[in-house]
């Protein structure tokens, strides 16, 4: 298994590094590689169409000895199945392996993210009951599935989030569409 770098067609979009856990018609999923404290600590899908350039990661012996010391070599595919075939069957197998989803359209909002618990799945769209930075209940929003370009679960940002901001509470039906 081999540390990788992504480099997508998508402009100002992050290289993605990390392994590769699965791989699926439409997306691939990644266990990322967090530089910072060296582990790997959330699991990241792109677009297959997207990418444009795969390159090992120079000098990846020193991450490697790192996550081997912190018992995460090597790194696994989350402990249920990951649909990677369609981004309907991606972000409903994500939702089942976390509480949270990141989703982002970097060809809209580069610069953007958003948080939150999937509300409603059909065909076409997603809709989520979003958190804020503010680990608050803020709004639903709703996005197109095919302008999705990176789909984020299991990470400690957002377990940290939903610690601070605790179970959903009820909502009404507005809806923001982003």
């Amino acid at each position: 298994m081999e540390l990788l770098e992504l480099r997508r067609n998508i402009r100002r979009a992050e290289h993605v590094k990390g392994y590769v856990v699965g791989i699926g018609k439409k997306w691939v999923l990644l266990a990322y590689m967090n530089f910072e404290e060296v582990k790997v600590d959330r699991y990241v899908a792109v677009r297959l169409a997207h990418i444009d350039r795969v390159k090992p990661v120079k000098n990846a012996g020193f991450p490697r000895r790192a996550i081997e010391l912190r018992g995460q070599w090597p790194p696994t595919a989350p402990s249920q199945p990951v649909d990677l075939d369609s981004t309907r069957r991606l972000i409903a197998t994500a939702a089942g392996q976390s509480p949270l989803l990141n989703i982002e359209d970097e060809n809209d909002a580069p610069n953007a993210c958003y948080i939150g618990t999937v509300e409603q799945l059909t065909d076409k769209t997603v809709t989520l009951f979003e958190v804020s930075p503010a680990a608050e209940w803020q709004r639903h929003g709703r996005w197109k599935l095919a302008d999705l370009t990176w789909v984020e679960f299991g990470g400690p940002y957002d377990a940290a989030l939903l610690a601070v901001a605790g179970t959903p509470p009820p909502h009404d039906d507005h809806e923001v569409t982003h």
